[in-house]
């Protein structure tokens, strides 16, 4: 049976409904939530790698942990380091606000603030103090223990190691270890599991905290990378 005009008609018409009411979704959540600063989720992320010049920083908000990031409320104002940031908008991201200081003179604590009608309502505390390889690291590893010195750490810290050779077969490694007093050990057997020749050698300083209250997370990564060479005897 084919469909009448009015039928078709009809179904037109709630077509068009349900793109309008998600087309006003859309935008009330890149126009600002009806929720309180101090309510919403809050995502703070870190991140560079040593060779780059400058860190990101990256800060959302979110109704929910797994949500949309959406515009602060009217009147809400996010503050680093004493600078007021402007959010930025993709459709893919949604709302975000994001900024790339210089990693040289970056070392040490930083301060979010949140800011509802002007007044504090919320404040974070970031401490960054960037992965630095030590002395010692040679050029061609043996297949033997091997210590890696480390700095930026606390006494007892931890570093994600990731290890690879050219043979598309082997796994290599991809651990997160201990290291204390600044000492990350590759023992013989890590090396033995990898074939002989270039390695890529990844350090991952990484660090996570969930923020109590409304909800949030904050997030440091630092990384180096080398390439260095296994022979397969002394």
């Amino acid at each position: 049976m084919k469909m009448t005009e009015t039928r078709m008609v009809y179904v037109f018409f709630l077509a068009g409904l349900l793109l309008l009411y998600a087309g006003c979704r859309s935008e009330d959540r890149r126009g600002g939530a009806d929720l309180s600063v101090n309510a919403l989720y809050l995502d703070i992320r870190l991140s560079g790698e040593e060779g780059d010049d400058n860190l990101t920083v990256l800060i959302r908000f979110r109704e929910e942990e797994n949500g949309l990031a959406v515009a602060l409320p009217e009147g809400g104002t996010v503050v680093w380091d004493g600078d007021t940031l402007e959010p930025l908008y993709s459709k893919r991201e949604g709302v975000y606000y994001e900024l790339h200081p210089p990693l040289s003179g970056f070392a040490g604590l930083h301060t979010l603030q949140l800011l509802d009608q002007g007044n504090r309502v919320r404040e974070e505390k970031i401490e960054f103090h960037p992965l630095e390889l030590g002395e010692g690291l040679a050029d061609t590893l043996y297949p033997a223990d091997t210590e890696i010195h480390l700095a930026g750490l606390e006494k007892e810290d931890y570093v994600r190691i990731i290890l690879t050779d050219t043979v598309f077969s082997h796994a290599g490694i991809n651990r997160l270890d201990t290291v204390r007093d600044g000492r990350l050990l590759l023992s013989r057997q890590d090396l033995e599991t990898l074939s002989p020749g270039p390695l890529q050698l990844v350090l991952l300083r990484e660090y996570e905290e969930i923020l109590p209250g409304a909800g949030g997370i904050k997030a440091v990564t630092y990384g180096i990378r080398r390439e260095i060479q296994l022979s397969g005897s002394r």
